[in-house]
């Protein structure tokens, strides 16, 4: 049995399967905004001065 698919289906279904890829990709390794916060690139940066005191 052969399917023939029209040219906006075959778009569709490439867009879908790269729509789950990406998904899957995002969900198994996140980005750098997720891996690390500003909070403790801050406080590892101002290590050696003490804190201001206002």
């Amino acid at each position: 049995m052969v399917f023939y698919l029209t040219f906006w289906e075959i778009i569709g279904f490439v867009l879908i399967a790269c729509l789950i890829v990406l998904t899957i990709f995002a969900i198994v390794e996140p980005g750098p905004l997720q891996r690390r916060s500003r909070d403790r690139r801050g406080q590892l940066a101002n290590t050696d001065t003490p804190p201001e005191k206002k």
